[in-house]
């Protein structure tokens, strides 16, 4: 039983240290491209595990605990999603889809356990958007520039940007 609970932390432990670490979001970076800001704040949920996010069924990064990253939109219709994964992170996400403009910029955030359940209660989500306890709403600007600050950016890039 020991060596199963020692195995099991070792394991976590591994997860989360193999998400990038970058500096500490400071502005909005400057592109031609759309930029979707996706984030999560400094929760306990889900063991502080860390889903891979797709960019239209492409791996293009993970977003820790307390962390963030910026992706490139391509113009049009993109598909946001998150792997459910038996290391770290065992819920089902739905998809966000974001019609992308050139050069605007949307925010969202990996909202889990209790916050995904509150988001349903208050109606900005239908039941079948929300699967299990997990949500990827986007955020209004404002909201979302005060929740990204002191967050760590999950890339080696200055700016958080994955793509």
């Amino acid at each position: 039983m020991k060596r199963t609970v020692l195995l099991v932390s070792a394991l976590l432990l591994a997860s989360c240290a193999s998400v990038e670490q970058g500096s500490t979001f400071g502005s909005v970076a400057e592109s031609d491209n759309a930029l979707l800001y996706l984030y999560r704040t400094k929760r306990t949920q889900i063991g502080g595990g860390s889903p891979v996010v797709r960019l239209n069924s492409d791996a293009v990064g993970k977003v820790a605990n307390g962390g963030y990253i910026a992706i490139r939109l391509q113009p049009g219709e993109n598909i946001i999603s998150a792997d459910k994964n038996a290391m770290d992170w065992n819920v089902d996400c739905p998809t966000l889809v974001i019609d992308a403009k050139p050069g605007e910029v949307y925010f969202s955030k990996f909202l889990v356990g209790q916050d995904a359940v509150n988001l349903l209660a208050v109606g900005n989500l239908t039941a079948t958007n929300i699967k299990w306890n997990c949500a990827i709403p986007l955020v209004d600007r404002d909201v979302a520039l005060s929740e990204l600050s002191g967050l760590t950016a999950n890339s080696k890039h200055p700016d958080g940007i994955v793509n």
